[in-house]
Protein backbone atom coordinates (compact mmCIF):
# COMPACT_ATOMS: atom_id res chain seq x y z
CA UNK A 1 0.00 0.00 0.00
CA UNK A 2 2.82 2.29 0.01
CA UNK A 3 5.73 2.97 -2.75
CA UNK A 4 8.99 1.30 -1.33
CA UNK A 5 10.61 -1.43 -3.61
CA UNK A 6 9.95 -5.21 -2.86
CA UNK A 7 12.91 -6.99 -3.97
CA UNK A 8 12.05 -10.68 -4.65
CA UNK A 9 14.58 -13.15 -5.90
CA UNK A 10 16.08 -13.78 -9.40
CA UNK A 11 13.20 -15.51 -12.05
CA UNK A 12 10.15 -15.01 -9.43
CA UNK A 13 8.86 -11.62 -10.53
CA UNK A 14 5.79 -12.71 -12.08
CA UNK A 15 4.87 -15.14 -9.44
CA UNK A 16 4.78 -12.88 -7.13
CA UNK A 17 3.13 -10.08 -9.11
CA UNK A 18 0.62 -12.40 -9.40
CA UNK A 19 0.30 -12.97 -5.98
CA UNK A 20 -0.04 -9.07 -4.71
CA UNK A 21 -2.60 -8.38 -7.58
CA UNK A 22 -4.81 -10.84 -5.99
CA UNK A 23 -5.49 -8.70 -3.08
CA UNK A 24 -4.65 -5.24 -3.72
CA UNK A 25 -3.26 -3.48 -7.41
CA UNK A 26 0.38 -3.38 -7.21
CA UNK A 27 3.12 -1.33 -9.51
CA UNK A 28 4.98 -4.36 -11.39
CA UNK A 29 8.21 -1.63 -11.36
CA UNK A 30 8.03 -2.10 -7.71
CA UNK A 31 9.25 -5.50 -7.74
CA UNK A 32 12.39 -6.10 -8.41
CA UNK A 33 14.13 -9.33 -8.70
CA UNK A 34 17.80 -9.11 -7.03
CA UNK A 35 20.75 -11.31 -7.24
CA UNK A 36 20.71 -13.46 -4.15
CA UNK A 37 24.68 -13.67 -4.17
CA UNK A 38 27.74 -11.94 -2.98
CA UNK A 39 30.81 -11.59 -4.54
CA UNK A 40 34.41 -10.20 -4.34
CA UNK A 41 37.29 -10.17 -6.23
CA UNK A 42 40.90 -9.48 -4.69
CA UNK A 43 44.45 -9.79 -5.68
CA UNK A 44 47.35 -12.02 -4.77
CA UNK A 45 49.49 -9.28 -3.67
CA UNK A 46 48.39 -5.74 -4.25
CA UNK A 47 51.36 -4.74 -5.92
CA UNK A 48 51.58 -6.63 -8.88
CA UNK A 49 48.44 -5.64 -9.84
CA UNK A 50 44.91 -4.82 -9.43
CA UNK A 51 41.52 -5.39 -10.19
CA UNK A 52 38.30 -3.59 -11.30
CA UNK A 53 34.70 -4.53 -11.39
CA UNK A 54 33.22 -2.96 -15.06
CA UNK A 55 29.67 -4.48 -15.00
CA UNK A 56 27.78 -5.13 -11.80
CA UNK A 57 25.84 -8.18 -12.10
CA UNK A 58 22.04 -8.25 -12.47
CA UNK A 59 19.97 -11.43 -12.59
CA UNK A 60 19.94 -11.58 -16.74
CA UNK A 61 23.60 -10.13 -16.43
CA UNK A 62 27.18 -11.51 -15.42
CA UNK A 63 29.76 -9.93 -13.20
CA UNK A 64 32.96 -8.79 -15.32
CA UNK A 65 36.09 -9.02 -13.54
CA UNK A 66 39.49 -7.26 -14.94
CA UNK A 67 42.68 -7.72 -13.71
CA UNK A 68 45.38 -4.86 -14.28
CA UNK A 69 49.01 -6.16 -14.13
CA UNK A 70 51.58 -3.41 -11.93
CA UNK A 71 54.47 -2.66 -14.60
CA UNK A 72 56.83 -5.26 -14.64
CA UNK A 73 54.13 -8.26 -14.04
CA UNK A 74 51.63 -9.78 -15.96
CA UNK A 75 48.32 -11.54 -15.12
CA UNK A 76 48.60 -15.42 -14.66
CA UNK A 77 44.65 -16.66 -13.91
CA UNK A 78 42.02 -16.60 -11.34
CA UNK A 79 42.39 -18.44 -8.24
CA UNK A 80 40.08 -20.73 -9.89
CA UNK A 81 42.29 -21.59 -12.72
CA UNK A 82 40.59 -19.62 -15.22
CA UNK A 83 42.75 -17.43 -17.20
CA UNK A 84 40.29 -15.46 -19.08
CA UNK A 85 40.85 -11.21 -18.45
CA UNK A 86 38.70 -9.64 -18.00
CA UNK A 87 36.52 -12.26 -16.90
CA UNK A 88 32.58 -12.70 -17.04
CA UNK A 89 30.91 -14.81 -14.40
CA UNK A 90 27.24 -15.56 -14.24
CA UNK A 91 26.83 -15.65 -10.80
CA UNK A 92 24.86 -19.34 -9.44
CA UNK A 93 26.40 -18.98 -5.95
CA UNK A 94 28.39 -16.61 -3.38
CA UNK A 95 31.78 -16.38 -5.23
CA UNK A 96 35.22 -14.88 -4.11
CA UNK A 97 37.82 -14.67 -6.72
CA UNK A 98 41.69 -13.70 -6.51
CA UNK A 99 43.94 -12.48 -9.49
CA UNK A 100 47.49 -14.34 -9.71
CA UNK A 101 50.27 -12.18 -11.08
CA UNK A 102 53.80 -13.15 -12.06
CA UNK A 103 56.83 -11.17 -13.40
CA UNK A 104 56.65 -10.49 -16.85
CA UNK A 105 59.01 -12.07 -19.34
CA UNK A 106 61.16 -9.25 -20.18
CA UNK A 107 64.87 -8.13 -20.30
CA UNK A 108 66.68 -5.93 -17.83
CA UNK A 109 70.02 -5.96 -19.84
CA UNK A 110 71.92 -8.63 -22.34
CA UNK A 111 74.80 -8.44 -23.99
CA UNK A 112 78.37 -10.41 -25.18
CA UNK A 113 80.57 -12.35 -22.68
CA UNK A 114 82.58 -14.53 -25.39
CA UNK A 115 86.30 -14.88 -25.51
CA UNK A 116 88.23 -14.16 -28.73
CA UNK A 117 86.14 -15.60 -31.75
CA UNK A 118 83.24 -17.10 -29.32
CA UNK A 119 79.88 -15.52 -29.51
CA UNK A 120 78.07 -15.85 -26.28
CA UNK A 121 75.48 -13.46 -24.84
CA UNK A 122 74.06 -13.07 -22.18
CA UNK A 123 70.76 -11.84 -20.50
CA UNK A 124 69.35 -10.15 -17.03
CA UNK A 125 65.58 -10.93 -16.92
CA UNK A 126 62.90 -9.18 -14.61
CA UNK A 127 63.27 -11.72 -11.96
CA UNK A 128 67.08 -11.51 -11.86
CA UNK A 129 68.27 -14.42 -13.86
CA UNK A 130 71.12 -14.07 -15.72
CA UNK A 131 71.43 -16.57 -18.40
CA UNK A 132 74.79 -17.35 -20.27
CA UNK A 133 74.17 -18.76 -23.63
CA UNK A 134 75.64 -19.55 -26.92
CA UNK A 135 78.84 -21.61 -28.08
CA UNK A 136 82.28 -21.52 -26.76
CA UNK A 137 84.37 -19.72 -23.51
CA UNK A 138 83.88 -17.04 -21.67
CA UNK A 139 85.84 -14.24 -21.22
CA UNK A 140 88.05 -12.99 -18.31
CA UNK A 141 87.38 -10.62 -16.33
CA UNK A 142 88.39 -8.49 -13.22
CA UNK A 143 85.52 -7.54 -10.51
CA UNK A 144 84.28 -4.33 -12.44
CA UNK A 145 84.74 -5.24 -15.76
CA UNK A 146 82.28 -7.94 -15.52
CA UNK A 147 79.55 -7.37 -18.39
CA UNK A 148 76.76 -6.91 -16.20
CA UNK A 149 79.21 -5.56 -13.16
CA UNK A 150 76.39 -2.68 -12.68
CA UNK A 151 73.78 -5.06 -11.57
CA UNK A 152 76.03 -7.81 -9.96
CA UNK A 153 74.10 -6.82 -6.82
CA UNK A 154 70.82 -8.05 -7.86
CA UNK A 155 71.33 -11.18 -9.45
CA UNK A 156 70.07 -14.22 -7.56
CA UNK A 157 70.33 -16.66 -10.06
CA UNK A 158 73.28 -17.96 -12.89
CA UNK A 159 72.28 -20.25 -15.51
CA UNK A 160 75.10 -21.73 -17.78
CA UNK A 161 73.66 -23.35 -21.08
CA UNK A 162 75.12 -26.30 -22.13
CA UNK A 163 76.81 -24.97 -25.25
CA UNK A 164 79.01 -23.44 -22.68
CA UNK A 165 82.89 -24.71 -22.57
CA UNK A 166 84.28 -22.40 -19.66
CA UNK A 167 83.53 -19.87 -17.24
CA UNK A 168 85.96 -17.32 -17.25
CA UNK A 169 88.10 -15.74 -14.23
CA UNK A 170 86.19 -13.40 -11.50
CA UNK A 171 82.41 -14.08 -14.08
CA UNK A 172 80.70 -13.54 -10.65
CA UNK A 173 82.61 -12.05 -7.94
CA UNK A 174 81.17 -10.54 -5.37
CA UNK A 175 77.36 -11.24 -6.92
CA UNK A 176 75.93 -10.58 -3.07
CA UNK A 177 72.72 -11.69 -4.03
CA UNK A 178 73.08 -14.83 -5.85
CA UNK A 179 71.87 -17.89 -4.05
CA UNK A 180 71.82 -20.95 -6.93
CA UNK A 181 73.84 -21.42 -9.63
CA UNK A 182 72.78 -24.43 -12.75
CA UNK A 183 76.20 -24.93 -14.89
CA UNK A 184 76.12 -26.57 -18.01
CA UNK A 185 77.18 -29.87 -19.27
CA UNK A 186 79.72 -29.06 -21.81
CA UNK A 187 81.39 -26.55 -18.99
CA UNK A 188 85.25 -28.17 -18.52
CA UNK A 189 86.90 -25.28 -16.06
CA UNK A 190 85.79 -23.22 -13.74
CA UNK A 191 88.52 -20.20 -13.47
CA UNK A 192 89.94 -18.37 -10.93
CA UNK A 193 87.57 -16.23 -8.82
CA UNK A 194 84.58 -16.99 -10.46
CA UNK A 195 82.57 -17.17 -7.59
CA UNK A 196 84.36 -15.19 -5.36
CA UNK A 197 82.48 -13.55 -2.33
CA UNK A 198 78.85 -14.66 -3.90
CA UNK A 199 78.52 -14.51 0.32
CA UNK A 200 74.35 -15.49 -0.23
CA UNK A 201 75.02 -18.80 -2.97
CA UNK A 202 73.95 -22.08 -1.10
CA UNK A 203 73.48 -24.61 -3.82
CA UNK A 204 75.61 -25.25 -6.97
CA UNK A 205 76.10 -28.12 -8.96
CA UNK A 206 79.20 -29.13 -10.85
CA UNK A 207 78.75 -31.17 -13.62
CA UNK A 208 80.59 -33.96 -14.43
CA UNK A 209 82.36 -32.51 -17.95
CA UNK A 210 84.60 -29.74 -15.02
CA UNK A 211 88.30 -31.56 -14.73
CA UNK A 212 89.94 -28.42 -13.09
CA UNK A 213 88.56 -25.59 -10.59
CA UNK A 214 90.51 -22.10 -10.54
CA UNK A 215 91.93 -20.53 -7.13
CA UNK A 216 89.42 -19.00 -5.09
CA UNK A 217 86.61 -20.29 -7.37
CA UNK A 218 83.93 -20.18 -4.26
CA UNK A 219 86.60 -18.15 -1.55
CA UNK A 220 83.84 -16.37 0.46
CA UNK A 221 80.71 -18.28 -0.31
CA UNK A 222 79.93 -18.04 3.33
CA UNK A 223 76.16 -19.61 3.12
CA UNK A 224 77.73 -22.73 0.65
CA UNK A 225 76.65 -26.03 2.92
CA UNK A 226 77.42 -28.59 1.19
CA UNK A 227 79.06 -29.33 -2.43
CA UNK A 228 79.67 -32.50 -4.49
CA UNK A 229 82.88 -32.41 -6.25
CA UNK A 230 82.88 -34.63 -9.86
CA UNK A 231 85.49 -38.05 -10.52
CA UNK A 232 85.79 -35.87 -13.39
CA UNK A 233 87.96 -33.02 -11.30
CA UNK A 234 91.60 -33.62 -11.43
CA UNK A 235 93.00 -29.91 -9.98
CA UNK A 236 91.50 -27.84 -7.35
CA UNK A 237 93.04 -24.15 -6.86
CA UNK A 238 94.90 -22.55 -3.86
CA UNK A 239 91.94 -21.07 -2.15
CA UNK A 240 89.19 -22.91 -3.98
CA UNK A 241 87.10 -23.07 -1.06
CA UNK A 242 89.02 -21.20 1.51
CA UNK A 243 86.38 -18.80 3.99
CA UNK A 244 83.36 -21.36 2.86
CA UNK A 245 82.11 -20.72 6.63
CA UNK A 246 79.06 -22.78 6.09
CA UNK A 247 80.75 -25.88 4.77
CA UNK A 248 80.16 -28.90 6.88
CA UNK A 249 81.31 -32.02 5.09
CA UNK A 250 83.76 -32.37 1.51
CA UNK A 251 83.83 -35.37 -0.27
CA UNK A 252 86.99 -35.08 -2.80
CA UNK A 253 86.83 -37.74 -5.96
CA UNK A 254 89.79 -40.12 -6.60
CA UNK A 255 90.70 -38.34 -9.40
CA UNK A 256 92.43 -35.11 -7.30
CA UNK A 257 95.92 -35.78 -6.84
CA UNK A 258 96.32 -32.91 -4.83
CA UNK A 259 95.24 -30.71 -1.94
CA UNK A 260 96.39 -27.06 -3.05
CA UNK A 261 97.57 -24.37 -0.16
CA UNK A 262 95.05 -23.05 1.51
CA UNK A 263 92.07 -25.12 -0.36
CA UNK A 264 89.56 -25.31 2.70
CA UNK A 265 91.31 -22.37 4.75
CA UNK A 266 89.17 -20.99 7.54
CA UNK A 267 85.74 -23.71 6.73
CA UNK A 268 85.08 -23.04 10.13
CA UNK A 269 81.93 -25.50 10.13
CA UNK A 270 83.92 -28.42 8.10
CA UNK A 271 83.55 -31.20 10.63
CA UNK A 272 84.65 -34.39 8.51
CA UNK A 273 87.11 -34.53 5.24
CA UNK A 274 87.98 -37.58 3.58
CA UNK A 275 91.17 -37.71 1.28
CA UNK A 276 91.45 -40.07 -1.58
CA UNK A 277 94.44 -42.55 -1.88
CA UNK A 278 95.03 -40.51 -5.27
CA UNK A 279 96.59 -37.72 -2.76
CA UNK A 280 99.86 -37.22 -3.08
CA UNK A 281 99.82 -34.13 -1.17
CA UNK A 282 98.41 -31.43 1.25
CA UNK A 283 99.36 -27.75 0.77
CA UNK A 284 100.46 -25.25 2.83
CA UNK A 285 97.43 -24.24 5.08
CA UNK A 286 95.16 -26.54 3.57
CA UNK A 287 92.90 -26.94 6.25
CA UNK A 288 94.14 -24.15 8.64
CA UNK A 289 91.40 -22.65 10.97
CA UNK A 290 88.68 -25.26 10.23
CA UNK A 291 88.23 -24.73 14.27
CA UNK A 292 85.29 -27.54 14.11
CA UNK A 293 86.96 -30.26 12.33
CA UNK A 294 87.22 -33.66 14.32
CA UNK A 295 89.09 -36.35 12.46
CA UNK A 296 90.64 -36.73 8.99
CA UNK A 297 92.55 -39.60 7.57
CA UNK A 298 95.49 -38.60 5.31
CA UNK A 299 95.89 -42.08 2.88
CA UNK A 300 99.22 -44.46 2.34
CA UNK A 301 99.66 -41.97 -0.99
CA UNK A 302 100.45 -38.78 0.12
CA UNK A 303 104.30 -38.09 0.68
CA UNK A 304 104.26 -34.16 1.64
CA UNK A 305 102.34 -31.96 4.19
CA UNK A 306 103.34 -28.72 4.24
CA UNK A 307 103.48 -25.99 6.30
CA UNK A 308 100.84 -24.65 8.86
CA UNK A 309 98.29 -27.50 7.02
CA UNK A 310 96.34 -28.06 10.40
CA UNK A 311 96.83 -24.64 11.72
CA UNK A 312 94.22 -23.47 14.40
CA UNK A 313 92.26 -26.78 13.91
CA UNK A 314 91.53 -26.54 17.87
CA UNK A 315 88.81 -29.25 17.52
CA UNK A 316 91.21 -31.67 16.28
CA UNK A 317 91.86 -34.15 19.09
CA UNK A 318 94.10 -37.15 17.00
CA UNK A 319 95.72 -37.55 13.90
CA UNK A 320 97.51 -40.56 12.17
CA UNK A 321 100.62 -39.40 9.91
CA UNK A 322 101.15 -42.44 7.32
CA UNK A 323 104.59 -43.89 6.44
CA UNK A 324 104.97 -42.83 3.30
CA UNK A 325 104.98 -39.01 4.29
CA UNK A 326 108.24 -38.03 3.78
Amino acid sequence: TNNCPIYVPCGTKEAYVTALNENNTIDESRVIEKLPYTYSVLTSDSTLGSVTITQEPTCTEPVIFRADAAEGYQFVQWSDGNTDNPRSLVLTQDTTLTAEFELAQCLIASGYCGADSTNLTWELSCDSVLTISGTGAMADYTYNTMPWYEYSSSIQSVIITDSVTSIGESAFWDCSSLTSVTIGNSVTSIGDGVFQGCSSLSSVTIPNSVTSIGSSAFSGCSSLTSITIPNSVTSIGNGAFSGCSSLTSVTIPNSVTSIRDGAFKYCSSLTSITIPNSVTSIGSSAFSYCSSLTSITIPNSVTSIREYAFRDCSSLTSITIPNSVT
